[in-house]
């Protein structure tokens, strides 16, 4: 019978610590710029202190050595770090800290050096380097899991500016907490990563004259978006147990051959709970979620669906929706291929405008409401909808505003 393992206490963490501390050895050798007293190695394990100044430099020294070994982990113990933009290539392993209200990570209080232009065109490096993305931690390729912490964007963290050919506008707000793009895959029309993130939090503020009405965009992101090619990611993507608030969620863009499971976690005080966009061969789960009072920033919905889907599953079921919008299939969404789309029982009594919309590009969606009175807009092909309540067409218009439309190469 399967049980669930039980988690060392807060008490047994520290001993943990401690024991490491006493018997690790400072890393040295491949960084020089890690400081001895707060970065220590055992095993394959890389240990990071709090400096209670910049802790930038640590972080990236200890990423640096536990890349060269597979199955790693970096822990960070309890306090709070303070860092700048953490870009990370290759890493199999683990990134963790000691409990989400024990391990505190917060971006400087200031404006983070950025790329102007077109930073996607290259990897991304830390603040220091040639190409540092709008991003706090950006990781490329590997095997990640990351869990038991939260990051903050503080007051006054944001960036000197970034833009793309086309865009039109500079948008100086930071786009990700966590980034994760695909290494290349040779001889093949994708790149691929695999990541995990639970029981992280991660919370952004609002401010006035941003983009969507916060400092931080996106918690996470998994993107095919990374070079002139633009190739799709690959991989697998969970997040679950976690919790987010004024800022965009979850979000996915341009995956291919992909599994996606986004389960059991809060969303509170944003313009989404997440979005998703561009997906083949892809199965997408979003159950067992609480979005809640989406309705600060620019309303885009509880969860927000746009772009081609191809031969795809898409899953939301068990959630609770409030706030503005609850599902909202835009209408510039198009289907192809085999699809399978599925809301099941998805609480939306107390969303202030429609409870679910299919857009014109949607077809052959079963909707299985959970209460009568639940209202269902559909403009799309061959949806049936069950228990439902269906409200006159046309009510509500939406154009594709979504943030991952900053990260489309025009």
């Amino acid at each position: 019978m399967y049980r669930k393992a039980k988690l060392p206490s807060f008490v047994g963490f520290v001993g943990v610590i401690a024991i490491l501390i006493a018997f690790a050895q400072p890393t040295a050798g491949q960084s020089a710029r890690c400081d001895k007293n707060y970065v220590f190695h055992f095993a394959k394990t890389w240990l990071v202190l709090p400096t209670a100044k910049d802790d930038t430099a640590n972080l990236q020294c200890a990423f640096n050595h536990a890349v060269t070994r597979k199955g790693s982990t970096v822990l960070l113990s309890a306090g709070t770090f303070h860092t700048g933009q953490v870009a990370v290539s290759g890493f199999a392993g683990s990134f963790r800290g000691v409990g989400m209200n024990e391990t505190v990570i917060k971006t400087l209080d200031r404006a983070l050096q950025v790329t102007p232009l077109d930073f996607f065109l290259n990897p991304p490096s830390p603040e220091s380097g040639s190409n540092p993305w709008p991003s706090i931690f950006a990781f490329v390729g590997g095997d990640i899991a990351i869990s038991d912490l939260s990051l903050y964007a503080t007051k006054n963290s944001g960036t000197t500016g970034w833009t793309f050919t086309g865009l039109g506008i500079i948008v100086y707000e930071l786009a990700h907490g966590f980034v994760f793009v695909g290494s290349e895959v040779p001889v093949q029309n994708y790149r691929e990563a695999n990541a995990t993130l639970h029981h992280v939090r991660i919370e952004g503020l609002q401010r006035a004259g941003t983009l969507y009405g916060f400092n931080l965009i996106n918690a996470t992101f998994y993107e095919g978006f990374l070079g002139a090619d633009t190739l799709p990611l690959r991989g697998k993507f969970d997040v679950h147990d976690s919790r987010f608030r004024q800022v965009g969620g979850t979000n996915l863009y341009n995956l291919f051959d992909s599994h996606v499971s986004i389960t059991r976690n809060t969303y509170r005080d944003s313009m989404e709970g997440m979005d998703a966009g561009y997906l083949s061969n892809t199965t997408y789960e979003y159950a067992d979620n609480k979005t809640l009072n989406i309705s600060l920033g620019a309303v885009l919905g509880g969860v927000y669906l746009y772009g081609s889907f191809d031969t795809s599953s898409i899953l939301l079921k068990d959630n609770v929706f409030t706030g503005a919008d609850g599902p909202y299939f835009d209408d510039a969404i198009s289907f192809s291929g085999d699809m399978k789309c599925q809301l099941l029982k998805n609480g939306v009594e107390h969303v202030t405008d429609v409870g679910i919309y299919l857009g014109t590009g949607t077809r052959d969606c079963m909707v299985v409401c959970k209460a009568h009175d639940d209202t269902v807009e559909n403009l799309g092909t061959d949806n049936k909808l069950i228990g439902c309540q269906e409200v006159a067409v046309g009510k509500t218009l939406k154009k594709d505003v979504s943030p991952n439309m900053l990260y489309r190469r025009p």
